[in-house]
């Protein structure tokens, strides 16, 4: 067993060498405010500080709930048509399939959800103004919109589910993922979810005016391609969070400090 969690680890590790090396020359660079209108708050274990997926699984499965998690999240492996993200998604929901998962049993994530919110994170938001602060996730979509609602954000999205009788979880309508796929409709970016919701609000979205606040290496394309990358260290007691603070994949890191965003 550890020498498989080793592997897994080694494997990880090699394959963000080359994200390390693009954060290191962006960090070379004096960070210099370039007027950002559109922060993006990734949900579980950022703007929540629990794994509302994970939560979901445990409701749905009990004791085995932390294992099934941690197989999707470590091992799923890419295939020729899929990249590991895909993969990671569709088994996830493959996952909550056969549990019978209903939008009811969803819902009440969303209210335990609400047990972990990180309140300093969400107080330094608060004090930003004339921005789009909008929750996406690849988790439920009903969860981002449940919270974005209840604590005044500008919007949130993430995974849509599809339901059948009694609100079973059937299928989704749309799941997000690390990169789109080029047949595969199902599959949706967070940069794509950004632009949606810009063009929505009737303005323009610019990915060099965009920040992501996150705390894992699950965002590290969308940290990749967005102005300014901003790692909450505090919530990152896994593998995939220490990795990211580990190899510095990210411009600026925050580690209790909230404040420091408030002048983005």
């Amino acid at each position: 067993m550890n020498l498989i969690k080793s592997w897994i680890e080694l494997s990880l590790l090699l394959s963000l060498i080359p994200y390390a090396a693009l954060f290191f020359i962006r960090r070379l660079r004096k960070y210099v405010a370039k007027n950002y209108n559109l922060i993006m708050i990734d949900m579980d274990g950022t703007f929540i500080k629990t794994h509302t997926f994970q939560k979901a699984l445990e409701m749905a499965y009990a004791n085995q709930g932390d294992n099934i998690y941690n197989e999707l999240i470590y091992r799923s492996k890419q295939t020729r048509a899929y990249t590991q993200d895909n993969i990671r998604m569709l088994k996830g929901l493959e996952a909550l399939v056969n549990a019978k998962f209903t939008k009811n049993m969803e819902m009440k994530v969303a209210k335990i959800s609400e047990l972990y919110l990180n309140y300093d994170l969400l107080k330094s938001l608060k004090k930003i103004k004339g921005k789009e602060i909008i929750i996406t996730t690849k988790s439920s979509d009903l969860i981002a919109k449940y919270l974005s609602k209840k604590y005044g954000l500008s919007g949130g999205y993430g995974s849509i589910m599809k339901y059948g009788r009694k609100g079973k979880i059937v299928g989704a309508e749309r799941l997000i993922t690390d990169k789109e796929h080029k047949f595969n409709k199902l599959f949706v970016t967070k940069l794509s979810l950004a632009k949606f919701h810009m063009t929505k609000k009737d303005k323009r979205f610019d990915p060099k005016k965009t920040v992501i606040i996150s705390n894992d290496i699950l965002d590290i394309e969308t940290m990749k391609n967005v102005g300014l990358s901003i790692i909450v260290k505090e919530n990152s007691y896994d593998l995939i969070g220490r990795l990211s603070y580990n190899l510095k994949l990210f411009d600026i890191m925050i580690d209790n400090k909230y404040t420091q965003i408030e002048n983005i």
